[in-house]
């Protein structure tokens, strides 16, 4: 009777020691939905503009709702036609895109604010810092 061969197992190479990796929490980055966005940026509605008009220019309600409708009737009839806005302190409004789209008109515009005019008064209503 032969006796079996057994073999050794061949040498190996020793494994390089582990080094220990900060665990790191992966960041995840949600799309951004318009819907979303919208929902939580507070809206100026005209109720409210028209309010704050007749308490800045000390008038009625009833004459500021007519100035304050009269007023966005013909910045949207500018920007339906196509015209750039350059109202001081609003700011430069430039018209991106424009198209029909269903019984609506989509108007995507860049608006510019920049630093104070020389005809902004709010620089004149604050008090001086030793007041």
């Amino acid at each position: 009777m032969t006796k079996p061969v057994t073999r050794k197992p061949a040498a190996t190479a020793k494994a390089p020691a582990k080094t220990a990796i900060p665990a790191v929490e992966p960041v995840v980055r949600q799309p951004q939905d318009a819907a979303d966005s919208e929902a939580d940026t507070p809206e100026l509605r005209k109720k409210a503009l028209v309010e704050l008009v007749a308490e800045k220019a000390d008038v009625k309600k009833k004459v500021a709702r007519d100035v304050v409708e009269v007023v966005l009737a013909e910045i949207g009839a500018a920007l339906s036609r196509g015209e750039s806005l350059n109202l001081p302190p609003l700011g430069k409004a430039k018209i991106n895109r424009q198209k029909e789209q269903g019984n609506a008109e989509v108007i995507v515009l860049r608006l510019r604010r920049g630093g104070k005019s020389s005809g902004d008064t709010a620089e004149t209503d604050l008090a001086e810092p030793n007041d």
